[in-house]
């Protein structure tokens, strides 16, 4: 019964724009938020116990501290600001609350998570990753004949003239398409073992890249395939074929993302947004070390924004402002937020929460170094693309794919713990067993 629970939380994380928005909001548009409470309470009724990682204390630790900065928060703003309780269309202190459910409902995902894989044989973990990868690409296919035909899964019925699968716009498809392969890679590379299958998924990936015109995506992966060159014990034919693979994807996707990029700046207001709103929430969390809550930062991000925009004519670049502006005059919280998800948590829970933050994410990534086991490359190149992403493309709010990966990363490293990668978990041996030899 739990198995299909699983199934369907993992599938659920590729719906993140459903036509809900109007009546519930970010809760109505992403179907993990709502599916992971409900399942939660299910497997805890059928269980009866929820395990918990070392790691996944570290992140229960950090929720638990912003718990305390917002409720410092809303207590500052009910002793001071007992006037006007009200910023950009919200009544903070419930802001406060609302913004917190995310990242908890985030660390109670992970734990549901890691509870389901503990007790599954690695056939079972990795086979829904595959399967909802499948359907991504089938979802691709279908946007690429009509997109008109995924309207229904949207929350509006505006033409959008870009692959963005089942997400709000095509800058959230990097993570969805990288995290969902990774494990499926793996799946048919090493517990398959089908050499065919995983050539397919190769080329799938490539029309992913071809056709998803992410710049997010095409940046990340080559510096992510560089990085991991630099970093990880590879056998010199293993490492002489990344450099290949990143050079033919500098020489032929390199100019058209210079081109984009030149684009951008000249024309558009993207990378005016995310260079500003990153630089401006990092001058945030260093002020405020301990974090300003997740309702506060309404009034004081905004402020911040405001105050420093002539920073930007500084650097002597023609860059275009207007959605910073739009942002700064809106009567709404719509957008209003840096383009990172690491730094934008950084003005909840201030350099002190990012700083362990950071040291969490470090430590799942050694643990996983610590493995020594070449097939497991394939995951410390997700890892290091997902690091990138969150740091400098995109927020994790509701991008459940992320804690979906770090619960792999976990279950993987508990493996090790307990039997050792090497020999691994047999296909009809589960987690909980291995903790009983």
């Amino acid at each position: 019964m739990y198995y299909l629970l699983y199934c369907i939380l993992i599938f659920s994380i590729i719906f993140q724009d459903l036509p809900g928005s109007d009546a519930l909001g970010t809760y109505g548009r992403v179907l993990t938020l709502i599916l992971t409470p409900v399942i939660f309470l299910i497997y805890f009724i059928m269980t009866k116990k929820i395990s918990i990682n070392e790691n996944i204390k570290k992140f229960i630790k950090l929720i638990i501290y912003l718990f305390i900065i917002n409720v410092i928060s809303i207590a500052v703003m009910y002793l001071f600001m007992s006037g006007n309780l009200y910023s950009s269309g919200e009544f903070l202190p419930l802001k406060t609350i609302k913004g917190y459910t995310f990242i908890l409902i985030n660390v109670m995902f992970l734990i549901l998570m890691y509870n389901m894989q503990k007790g599954l044989n690695k056939e079972k973990v990795f086979y829904p990753f595959y399967i909802t990868y499948i359907i991504l690409f089938i979802i691709l296919l279908i946007e690429l004949y009509n997109p008109n035909l995924l309207s229904i899964f949207h929350s509006s019925n505006q033409i959008y003239y870009r692959i963005r699968l089942l997400t709000s716009e095509s800058s959230f498809t990097s993570l969805l398409i990288i995290l969902f392969f990774v494990p499926s890679f793996y799946y048919t590379m090493y517990i398959k073992n089908s050499k065919v299958r995983s050539i397919i998924l190769i080329i799938t990936l490539i029309i992913f890249i071809l056709t998803t015109g992410s710049k997010g995506l095409i940046i990340s992966l080559i510096i992510s395939l560089f990085i991991l060159v630099m970093i990880s014990k590879l056998k010199i034919k293993t490492r002489m074929l990344i450099l290949g693979v990143v050079i033919i994807m500098c020489v032929i996707l390199g100019p058209k993302i210079l081109t984009s990029i030149s684009n951008d700046i000249e024309n558009y207001t993207s990378v005016a947004t995310r260079v500003y709103t990153i630089c401006t929430a990092i001058a945030v969390s260093v002020i405020y070390p301990f974090g300003i809550g997740n309702g506060l930062y309404l009034v004081i991000y905004k402020q911040f924004l405001s105050n420093h925009l002539n920073l930007l004519n500084q650097f002597g670049l023609k860059l275009n402002n207007t959605e910073i502006l739009s942002m700064i005059n809106s009567n709404n919280d719509y957008n209003l937020a840096a383009k990172s998800g690491v730094f934008q948590y950084g003005i909840y829970w201030g350099i002190v929460g990012t700083v362990y933050f950071i040291k969490i994410l470090k430590d799942i990534f050694i643990d996983l170094k610590k493995i020594h086991d070449r097939k497991l490359i394939i995951f410390e190149l997700g890892m290091i693309f997902l690091i990138i992403n969150i740091v400098f493309i995109i927020n994790f709010d509701v991008q459940f794919e992320v804690f979906a990966y770090l619960s792999l990363m976990v279950y993987i490293s508990d493996i090790n713990k307990y039997k050792g990668i090497k020999e691994g978990v047999k296909n009809n041996e589960s987690i909980n067993n291995l903790t009983e030899l």
